[in-house]
């Protein structure tokens, strides 16, 4: 094939990297096939649009040369320059979705959430589970202070100064 000097296979009039490829199907043409059975120089590739353009396409059916500069869409508000976003509105006149998460007005940056809230529903899951977790130890926690009542009731009877105040248990 055209361009290298990578030593062809025995057998074969191609390198190994050109092995699977085949040559264009234009007589005495030995650039590779790009589509159609056709090299890129004898229209593997669409043509330009334009009228009068024998160039190569880009994606969007123009070439470098015709493509249409593309450029921002800017905010609706009189005088402000910033790009829009949704509904035509910058980010600062309501063009943001704010996060996912009840009651935070932070703007929306990954996943519908915003910084502090960027792990989504992973992260409510997890206060969800923090929540299990506080309500898992709750007899755990009933258990201890019961103990210590008894105690303090079985050692009311000796002269030790300790004595605990249960009184804001039964709140």
């Amino acid at each position: 094939m055209n361009g290298h000097s990578n030593p062809a296979i025995d057998g074969l009039a191609k390198c190994d990297f050109h092995r699977h490829r085949l040559p264009c199907s234009v007589a005495r043409c030995n650039n590779i096939v790009y589509a159609r059975q056709l090299c890129v120089r004898h229209g593997g590739k669409p043509k330009c649009a334009h009228d009068d353009c024998d160039a190569n396409a880009r994606p969007g059916g123009f070439c470098y040369r015709h493509t249409e500069v593309r450029s921002k869409r800017l905010c609706s508000q009189p005088l402000c320059t910033n790009a829009a976003h949704a509904k035509g509105l910058c980010v600062r006149h309501g063009g943001g979705r704010r996060c996912r998460v009840d009651g935070c007005k932070t703007l929306a940056r990954k996943g519908g959430c915003c910084v502090r809230h960027r792990e989504g529903v992973a992260c409510a899951d997890a206060f969800e589970m923090t929540l299990d977790w506080i309500d898992a130890i709750e007899p755990l926690d009933d258990a201890i202070l019961d103990c210590l009542i008894k105690t303090c009731a079985a050692d009311t009877s000796s002269s030790s100064p300790t004595t605990i105040d249960v009184e804001w248990y039964a709140l």
